[in-house]
């Protein structure tokens, strides 16, 4: 895998750490091993099986992928 382009006009660079950061959170909570959901169903999920900080990053995550594609409207 190659290192991520670090031009700032493409999205997919400027979130591709809390995308990873976001992955990773999710992998370890309850959501995923306990109740085996997968990462996509552990987004959308609001009880308790998802920690806090998970929000944060995800929260954090669509707001930088808004940011970006807000930026290549204008």
């Amino acid at each position: 895998m190659s290192n991520p382009d670090p031009n700032p006009k493409n999205s997919k660079n400027i979130c591709f750490q809390i995308r990873e950061d976001l992955k990773k959170c999710l992998l370890n909570s309850n959501c995923v091993v306990r109740d085996k959901k997968t990462l996509k169903e552990c987004l959308s999920v609001s009880d308790g099986s998802v920690p806090t900080e998970c929000q944060l990053i995800r929260n954090r995550y669509f707001h930088c992928k808004n940011i970006s594609y807000r930026g290549r409207l204008y």
